[in-house]
């Protein structure tokens, strides 16, 4: 049997941007007094949405408008840095049309907001590549609940196990395995030894051109 659906992530997987996600909210919090790792907040908060983030670095009493506001500065600031470098990941464009032409059915499951969404898909052209798309606009949850994959098969009409998701972060690896789904993993974000051996992961590549291969395995098959 082979896979019915590809699931995407958005930051890390579609797009190396979280270097500047990471600066963004750097700066942020150094306004509430707080001084960042950047690598050691990267990987901790990877996957989880503003509220998360602010609620368990600033306070956990913080309210809906206090994080609303301070997450939209945030994602302001981080589209302006990135804006001038957007760009996919390596053979990204060829790998969706050669899964659609399969007739694989895609989704883009991501725990950004429906701004940062809309900037990454104009932005590459990709407004029309995706059969469902969900943020957290529609599961307010981050990974690595499984909460956003699960929500991205429903769309599809497609079972869980059939779902293949793309991954760039520990949070998100994690969260296909709470769904049952398998996972392929972009290295943007991670090195390879930290999820090559996990029983559910059936590539770990640092781009989409190395994943070509997966087109058309099986489900478990993994791509060497």
């Amino acid at each position: 049997m082979h896979y019915a659906a590809y699931i995407f992530d958005m930051d890390g997987t579609l797009v190396d941007n979280m270097v500047y996600h990471t600066h963004a909210w750097v700066e942020l919090l150094s306004g509430y007094g707080l001084h960042i790792q950047p690598d050691e907040f990267m990987r901790d908060t990877a996957g989880k949405i503003n509220g998360e983030i602010l609620r368990q670095y600033v306070s956990p009493d913080m309210s809906d408008e206090e994080v609303l506001e301070a997450g939209e500065r945030k994602e302001a600031h981080y589209r302006e840095l990135y804006t001038p470098v957007l760009a996919s990941i390596e053979g990204l464009d060829e790998f969706l049309e050669k899964a659609k032409s399969a007739g694989i059915k895609l989704a883009l499951g991501t725990a950004a907001n429906e701004k940062n969404i809309e900037f990454i898909l104009i932005g590459l052209g990709l407004e029309n590549a995706f059969d469902a798309i969900v943020g957290n606009h529609i599961v307010p949850v981050g990974k690595p609940s499984p909460d956003i994959f699960l929500k991205c098969a429903s769309l599809l009409q497609v079972a869980p196990e059939l779902c293949l998701v793309f991954e760039d972060a520990p949070a998100g690896v994690e969260a296909a395995r709470r769904a049952g789904m398998k996972a392929a993993v972009i290295t943007s974000s991670l090195a390879s030894h930290e999820v090559r051996d996990l029983p559910h992961v059936v590539s770990v590549e640092p781009n989409f051109t190395r994943l070509l291969p997966l087109i058309g395995k099986t489900i478990g098959e993994r791509s060497e």
